[in-house]
């Protein structure tokens, strides 16, 4: 009788210390040193400017023997900047990524994971917990884009140009300048409607021709001076002239310039005879 109560008393040492301590070990499903690691938010691109977009990225370690899935949701304080659905396999590590366009101003970006669950070999899944379901905040400040204006190169050139008669006007006189600059002006039309004139010709007699018109042609060149072979590079040759006087004397810049230069040229042929 002794022995049996011995025996029992043994059975129960072993359900009151045994039992529980297994029960516990059953129950605890925590993954230690699982979820994200250190220093664990990086960016696709470096520096961060406003306006761009970028990738925002995170990694998950898991070191069950069962695949982890779980949800990652990305954070820049309090306001939620989107989340993603990630399965890590076993013992091993992936990265997770959201797109972000950059705005001015302090950010403070961070991450979450929630609803951890490991892919028992029943094919059903068990909530777990995670040792680092919070990742570090990254804390940085965004300043203003500052984007420079650059004026055209044309505008500046042509804007240089226009100013030269008001500059002449300063220096020779408004009086003195005024002739110049309605000769000019007047000149640069003339030649313009010259080049149009020469185009129109040349568009016309570039154009198929009727019979009647064929005649016509013929006995117009006939009693012309000039043999039909030499008519048309002649007018190539004209319009090449009007279009380049044109534009001459249509900007002040090249007007001005060309007699600036011929002045040089007879003070020098002056100076040359006199010496």
């Amino acid at each position: 009788m002794s022995s049996y109560k011995k025996y029992i008393s043994i059975l129960v040492v072993v359900v009151v210390f045994l039992v529980p301590s297994f029960a516990v070990h059953a129950s605890d499903t925590m993954l230690p040193s699982g979820g994200f690691i250190e220093k664990n938010i990086w960016y696709s691109k470096n520096p961060l400017v406003e306006g761009d977009t970028t990738l925002i990225y995170t990694v998950i370690f898991n070191p069950s023997e069962s695949d982890l899935s779980a949800k990652v949701e990305f954070y820049d304080g309090d306001i939620l900047l989107g989340s993603r659905t990630v399965t890590v396999a076993s013992g091993a590590l992936k990265s997770v990524s959201i797109s972000w366009k950059i705005t001015v101003g302090d950010h403070a970006i961070h991450a979450k994971i929630l609803n951890p669950k490991i892919t028992l070999t029943s094919g059903k899944t068990s909530a777990v917990s995670l040792s680092q379901t919070d990742s570090v905040e990254d804390k940085f400040t965004i300043a203003k884009k500052i984007i420079p204006k650059v004026e055209p190169q044309s505008t500046q050139t042509e804007s240089s140009g226009s100013d030269i008669p008001a500059i002449a006007g300063k220096v020779l006189g408004a009086s003195f300048m005024a002739p110049i600059e309605d000769f000019r002006t007047t000149t640069a039309t003339q030649f313009s409607d010259n080049a149009k004139n020469e185009k129109e010709i040349i568009a016309n007699e570039s154009k198929p021709k009727t019979v009647d018109a064929v005649k016509t042609a013929t006995s117009s060149s006939e009693n012309s001076s000039l043999p039909i072979a030499l008519k048309k590079p002649l007018q190539y040759v004209a319009l090449f002239f009007y279009i380049i006087a044109a534009y001459v004397f249509a900007h002040p810049i090249f007007f001005y310039g060309i007699i600036v230069l011929l002045i040089f040229i007879l003070i020098r042929f002056i100076w040359k005879k006199a010496h």
